[in-house]
């Protein structure tokens, strides 16, 4: 998980862009990197255990923000509701999907970790 959440930081952020790479603008929310570790730090004592939930287990994944996922804002990728997002989050008040939608669900269930959404 900390490889691929320091990846998404180098070409995600354009703070952190470097001169030969681009700057992606992928990510469009993302969890916090404390709640993702715990989540892979859970799916490993899983693993640890003998508990395995499907192909997917441990898995990162971000997914389309016109999907709903529980616990990730969604945008339906309209760059309008994109900037009041970005405002929600810098207020700490964002509101997120208190479900998932079926294909979200049965991902889930194989044990994907879901990262964030992406607008690509």
């Amino acid at each position: 998980m900390n490889q691929t959440l320091t990846r998404i930081n180098d070409i995600n952020d354009p703070n952190q862009q470097q001169q030969q790479q681009q700057y992606l603008n992928a990510i469009v929310s993302m969890k916090s990197k404390q709640e993702l570790m715990n989540e892979a730090y859970l799916a490993d004592e899983d693993l640890d255990n003998g508990i395995w939930k499907g192909w997917l287990h441990g898995i990162p994944l971000a997914i389309k923000d016109l999907s709903n996922v529980k616990g990730l804002p969604n945008t339906l990728g309209g760059s309008k509701l994109y900037s009041s997002l970005q405002q929600q989050q810098q207020q700490q008040h964002t509101t997120s999907n208190e479900e998932d939608d079926a294909f979200a669900r049965r991902i889930r269930k194989e044990g994907a970790i879901f990262i964030g959404k992406t607008n690509a």
